[in-house]
């Protein structure tokens, strides 16, 4: 009896042991970012993991954070089940601007040291495109936004001169830090609209008028007929074209509001951004690829993009963002395209397509609300090949599109267009909530290109062939030279 007994007990053990297993969490974030669980430190993120492992933790809900130095903190919580290895995403980290008080020569700085009895507020700028410039000259701050989000904490309570600063352009614009609260804004310099997100003001926009336009923006505004092919001196003399521009936008400047509240009146609906072809183009921004050799295709995939193969390619440009759903209404509206989207023969895009950004109103195409900047999804490949000549462009070939999203000359061999970390440079699966995202959002890769990795799916040149990879020209290959289907890449 005794015997059983003790086997008995050791069985159970056993099985309480084996039902109790350990759980882990895995930390995909880039290096050098220190890991807190349960408000306890562990370590620093690494390359070799990829990030961090958190081992033998209990089942449970466990407090996750990731510090990155002069970032906002990042944390979150995590649920665990026995023997669950679960995998926790970073968010891209936001850059903290510390502020102490007006004027102080650390207001540059993170380590300002603020007084107690200065009451303050925190900042949040969002913007389009992600890279610019802030500037608030009362605080002696001017810091470079590169991500989604640039965040001041320790603001001091007031109203404050702030300045967007875009290659040639410039919004200005009055900020209120309200204490203990976060003021949010969003800028985009391309419309030139600020709009105020905070939680507590009313959801409006202030159309502003850029203090200093590039020399094509403003001959854009004056030609009737702008031309994209000519190089011709405007008739106008040019320094005469800027002043009347620049009187006329000081014309329409809104002035400050005099009433007390949080935010003003909304000003009245912009026209539509995009009017012309040059000032589609304009507004695209080319990036140029510099020529050089690669290795095409990946190790480790499917089928049709093995064996790796040597690949030259010439020099050429590239649009920095995906096209947006304002640049391709552009198109459609100035080649008349009728509703159904068929264009010289052939369908141009679909409207009834899930997750179209594009609605016919009134005979003319336009974006739906909020929807301009997105990428325009449901084009077939002839709308693409259409809006390309247009523009007076072309689609890329595979090997060049591949080529660029490596990085060009430039490629650091990252896994993603830009990134080891997809989160980083994407929207997929793990991040997109299963939805197109406003171009530019993510970081770009070394190139300065964006969206080349995750998004929406973007359409080359050749046919497709699943054998191609075996027999492809070393020298700027052009694709399959028939087939039925066209070859699209990255996307999600």
């Amino acid at each position: 009896m005794k015997t059983i007994a003790t086997t008995l007990i050791i069985v159970l053990n056993f099985t309480y042991s084996a039902l109790c297993q350990s759980s882990y969490i895995q930390i995909v974030c880039e290096p050098g970012v220190e890991v807190l669980l349960d408000g306890e430190k562990q370590g620093l993120t690494n390359h070799q993991v990829g990030g961090y492992i958190l081992e033998g933790l209990t089942a449970g809900k466990h407090k996750v954070a990731l510090n990155k130095e002069g970032h906002v903190l990042q944390s979150g919580e995590v649920s665990l089940n026995d023997g669950e290895v679960f995998t926790y995403y970073a968010s891209p980290f936001v850059p903290q601007v510390s502020i102490a008080q007006k004027g102080t020569p650390t207001a540059k700085t993170v380590a300002a040291v603020v007084p107690q009895t200065v009451k303050t507020g925190n900042l949040k700028v969002q913007s389009v495109p992600v890279e610019m410039t802030i500037r608030m000259p009362e605080l002696e701050v001017e810091s470079l936004k590169s991500d989604d989000q640039w965040y001041a904490s320790n603001v001091q309570k007031g109203k404050y001169v702030i300045q967007y600063l875009w290659n040639d352009k410039l919004l200005q614009d009055t900020v209120e830090i309200f204490e203990n609260r976060m003021t949010h804004i969003f800028v985009n310099l391309v419309s030139n609209e600020i709009t105020d997100k905070s939680v507590w003001a009313r959801d409006h926009k202030k159309v502003l008028a850029a203090s200093a336009v590039p020399k094509t923006f403003a001959t854009i505004r004056v030609e009737e007929k702008p031309s994209i092919t000519s190089g011709a001196t405007p008739a106008m003399d040019q320094a005469a074209i800027e002043e009347e521009v620049m009187e006329e936008m000081v014309d329409e400047m809104p002035q400050p509001e005099e009433e007390e509240g949080l935010s003003p009146e909304p000003s009245p609906a912009p026209s539509p951004t995009f009017q012309s072809t040059a000032l589609v183009i304009e507004a695209m921004e080319m990036v140029q690829v510099n020529g050089g050799t690669y290795k095409m295709g990946a190790k480790k995939s499917s089928p049709d993009e093995k064996p790796r193969h040597d690949v030259q390619i010439n020099s050429f440009n590239i649009s920095k963002y995906e096209v947006t759903n304002d640049q391709y209404c552009a198109f459609l509206n100035q080649v008349k395209c009728p509703e159904n989207g068929e264009y010289r023969g052939h369908k141009m895009f679909d409207l009834s397509l899930d997750g179209v950004g594009i609605e016919y109103i009134d005979g003319r195409f336009l974006s739906k609300k909020g929807k301009g900047y997105y990428p325009v999804v449901g084009v077939t490949w002839y709308g693409a090949t259409e809006f390309c000549e247009w523009a007076g462009g072309r689609l890329p070939t595979e090997a060049e599109w591949e080529f660029a999203a490596r990085g060009g000359a430039k490629a650091e061999n990252t896994e993603y267009a830009g990134s080891g970390f997809f989160y980083k440079v994407g929207w997929g699966k793990s991040n997109s909530d299963g939805k197109a995202h406003m171009v530019g959002q993510k970081a770009p890769n070394e190139l300065g290109i964006y969206d080349m990795s995750g998004n929406v799916l973007e359409w080359c040149s050749d046919w497709y062939s699943e054998t191609y990879y075996k027999k492809s020209s070393e020298d700027n290959p052009l694709g399959p030279s028939s087939g039925t289907k066209k070859v699209a890449r990255g996307g999600c």
